[in-house]
């Protein structure tokens, strides 16, 4: 093992590597580690390569910005915004380490990750890595690094490390997240497992409304920007059938955002939020999402 927070690591990589499923209609994606000597001495170098339509010189400045969105052609054909480059990249600076990408026009794109991660005891990286590559054999991190790799697999995810509080037994709570990504969803359902929580998954606002037609949720998660009906409006077509047509009239939504700014939290509540999250969640502010809707319960 190395020292280093494995929560953010996870949602560096995870994040990375869905923006390269997201934007890679045909070709390949190639994820590799290693390390690599820096001016600040040896560290992790992590690079996500794709076979995708690259970024074009004229986005290439602003990509990790806080408000850049992709080209809008782009985002309508693959169901995303690249909001989550600016995410990882916050997240590669809390953590002391650096990012950046090289990348053509029209022949994909090569995210790259360094990471000042630090080896147990009096040994060295390059010591530890040697002995690791010993002890691979056990079949313990090919196993972790299919579960990071695949989606499918995060049932059996393993957990991210020690919380601040001790966690509840379960919550019987009924959740519903409507988001597009399938790297977010499956960060979101690793948090909720920890809880006992089996989530549904709706891709879109469309299949949110549909979902919540059909059974009765406790709670909904609402990604603010998606494909076909963003969460707003769903938001909207759901509240209207509580209220119209008295159907699971319990059921809470929660907004989820990459880049809340002032006034947003009175705008989704005006529309029938009862609060909202922003990206990357915190697991301190999720729980207290699920207290609210179990005090409800009682």
């Amino acid at each position: 093992m190395v020292v280093g927070d494995p929560g953010r690591i996870r949602q560096i990589l995870l994040n990375l590597i869905g923006n390269a499923v997201k934007f890679t209609d045909e070709g390949s994606i190639t994820v590799t580690a290693g390390l690599t000597d820096t001016d600040k001495g040896e560290q992790f170098r992590f690079t996500v390569a794709d076979t995708g339509p690259g970024i074009h010189p004229d986005d290439q400045t602003r990509i990790f910005g806080e408000f850049y969105q992709a080209d809008v052609s782009l985002t309508r054909a693959h169901g995303g915004t690249g909001l989550g480059l600016a995410i990882t990249e916050q997240l590669v600076r809390l953590m002391r380490g650096r990012i950046g990408f090289d990348s053509r026009h029209g022949q994909g794109s090569l995210f790259w990750v360094e990471l000042p991660l630090e080896a147990p005891g009096d040994n060295t990286i390059s010591e530890w890595a040697t002995e690791a590559s010993k002890t691979a054999a056990s079949g313990k991190e090919s196993a972790r690094l299919e579960r990071l790799t695949n989606p499918t697999a995060s049932a059996s995810a393993p957990t991210t490390g020690a919380t601040e509080y001790p966690l509840p037994v379960t919550y019987d709570l009924q959740v519903l997240v409507a988001e597009d990504s399938e790297v977010n969803q499956f960060i979101i359902r690793e948090l909720l497992a920890k809880w006992g929580i089996e989530i549904a998954v709706a891709a879109n606002g469309l299949e949110a409304v549909e979902a919540f037609k059909k059974r009765a949720f406790d709670l909904i998660l609402m990604d603010i920007q998606m494909p076909e009906m963003d969460g707003l409006e769903a938001t909207r077509q759901i509240r209207a059938l509580q209220a119209g047509e008295g159907i699971h009239p319990g059921c809470e939504i929660v907004g989820l955002s990459a880049h809340a700014m002032s006034g947003d939290r009175e705008r989704y509540m005006a529309e029938g939020m009862i609060d909202y999250l922003t990206k990357p969640i915190r697991m301190e502010e999720l729980r207290e999402v699920l207290d609210a809707c179990l005090d409800k319960q009682r």
